[in-house]
């Protein structure tokens, strides 16, 4: 648990800013309205999440994001509140953009991890009891690039959620990120990560 909570505040910590400025231009509403989307859109979030965790179910927070806040857009001021979006060449961009890439990366997983199965098994075929421990070390070192990453990606979306409320509301003169929303977003992250999802674990292990 601890090498879990770790590395998915030093995700969060140290990931960039691309996927903080998809979400923070997903919509566009009033100033005086974005604070109420966004809080819509995270409680939507949020309901689908502990409602996939609470039935055992590996859900996505970009799925529930994506979907709550369009939802919430068209809410407050209809179709084109929504950056519906599309590919600028070969780079997505808005919510169309965003659910293509969603429904493509479970393919590219899936003949990464078949091919990446084919060259394990003809790599250990031969394999005997000492090839265990670089085993072990490599699942360990696997798990921990997962961890970072998800602390990477994940994170953004909760701090530009932040830093687009704290823009329209006038708490910050531009766009970006404070170390103080940084980090809150960091630790709040990797808690939740510990702490919960006990079902999806058990249903993602077996």
């Amino acid at each position: 648990l601890g090498y879990s909570f770790v590395l998915h505040a030093l995700g969060a910590l140290l990931g960039g800013t691309a996927v903080t400025l998809t979400i923070a231009v997903l919509v566009a509403v009033p100033d005086d309205e974005v604070a109420a989307v966004y809080a819509s859109g995270c409680f939507a979030t949020i309901s689908f999440i502990a409602v996939g965790a609470r039935l055992g179910l590996p859900t996505s927070a970009t799925h529930g994001m994506i979907g709550g806040l369009a939802g919430a857009g068209l809410a407050a001021g209809g179709v084109h509140a929504v950056n519906w979006g599309g590919f600028d060449g070969i780079h997505p961009v808005g919510v169309v953009g965003a659910l293509a890439v969603l429904v493509l990366s479970p393919v590219v997983g899936l003949v990464a991890g078949w091919a990446s199965r084919r060259v394990a098994v003809r790599a250990l075929s031969r394999g005997t009891r000492r090839m265990l421990g670089p085993v072990r070390g490599g699942i360990w070192v696997s798990a921990g690039a997962v961890a970072l990453s998800d602390g990477t990606n994940d994170g953004q979306k909760a701090m530009g959620v932040a830093a687009t409320t704290l823009l329209a509301t006038g708490a910050i003169d531009s766009f970006e990120i404070p170390p103080s929303v940084r980090w809150s977003v960091a630790l709040v992250f990797a808690l939740g990560t510990v702490v919960g999802g006990g079902r999806v674990v058990r249903r993602v292990g077996r």
